[in-house]
């Protein structure tokens, strides 16, 4: 399915899905939106409102599957200190590898702040015995959906096997057996992991579904070909802000809102096609970052209560 980034369209769509609702939405900051069929294949983050203003501006926004699969509010859990492990197997211009090199998949995984592994060390193998053991992964490399033949959606690792490339890609069924239970975000910025087969009542059978069903709550894929160092930019200022203490909707939020205001960056590569492709399935959670604030506000007030208990005790 193509999907077409008009200014005509976004708005269109905004006026269809969103405008009904407008007033109900007040007050809010975070969205989370379980799409029907085809409108799992929109990113409503590019959006426009009468003023041009993209729904990203003012909602946080991720995506889920059904209610049904979302967890109690009680089961959340926000964290500040986090183990990440990344992969960049294509960070290497030299590779004779039939994928194309990703020169900025290896700024992008070692600012990160974890372990990582670029190039010839970035395996298969290692990837499924460590995968489990981190908080955080990160995987900046090429990937496939396959719509006709789900199962055969894979990730790519470093192409150990010329001649048989597939020994070295990570396929659905080697997902589904990962544990994950620790694993609270899976980042998969590569090429259509977010694609996959749209099967009635059942949204897309996609690579983020997997990492679902082997226990990570959340996971950033791509719904499309992504651009390499748009990608980079937008998820190193996600990790930026998760270390800070905000929730990953919102981080992905900011990172993106960075990248559009960026004045380094030229104005052509800030259409929707560069940066709305990083999509978050996952679960509600509030920002710690938010918390700390209302506790800093709050302090003063408590320590004036204090003062004014102890005054009238003593009189």
């Amino acid at each position: 399915m193509t999907i077409c980034f008009s200014v005509e369209n976004s708005h269109k769509l905004y006026d269809q899905l969103i405008q009904p609702l407008a007033n109900k939405l007040n007050g809010y900051s975070q969205l989370m939106i379980i799409p029907d069929d085809e409108l799992s294949y929109i990113p409503f983050e590019m959006l426009l409102d009468e003023n041009d203003k993209y729904l990203l501006d003012n909602f946080a926004i991720s995506y889920n599957y059904a209610c049904s699969l979302l967890k109690k509010e009680g089961e959340l859990e926000n964290r500040t200190s986090n183990s990440i492990l990344a992969f960049a197997p294509y960070s290497d211009k030299t590779s004779n590898s039939i994928l194309a090199p990703l020169p900025a998949s290896e700024e992008e995984v070692s600012h990160l702040g974890g372990t990582y592994y670029l190039s010839k060390a970035a395996t298969k193998h290692l990837f499924l015995k460590e995968a489990g053991n981190y908080n955080i992964l990160h995987l900046a490399t090429h990937a496939q959906a396959n719509d006709k033949e789900p199962m055969q959606s894979f990730i790519a690792f470093y192409p150990q096997h010329a001649d048989s490339p597939s020994l070295d890609q990570v396929y659905l069924p080697d997902i589904y057996s990962l544990q994950l239970t620790k694993t609270h975000l899976a980042i998969l910025s590569a090429c259509e992991t977010g694609g996959g087969q749209l099967i009635k009542g059942e949204g897309i059978i996609s690579l983020s579904r997997a990492f679902s069903y082997a226990g990570c709550a959340n996971m950033i894929t791509s719904q499309w070909k992504a651009d390499d160092a748009a990608t980079s930019y937008i998820t190193q200022r996600l990790h930026y802000y998760l270390k800070d203490g905000y929730s990953i909707a919102t981080s992905l939020q900011k990172g993106k809102l960075d990248y559009l205001s960026d004045q380094k960056i030229e104005g052509r590569n800030k259409t929707a096609a560069y940066w709305a492709h990083l999509r978050l399935t996952g679960q509600f959670a509030t920002d710690n970052s938010t918390n700390l604030w209302w506790w800093l506000l709050l302090l003063p007030l408590a320590v004036i209560v204090f003062i004014v208990i102890k005054k009238f005790r003593l009189q």
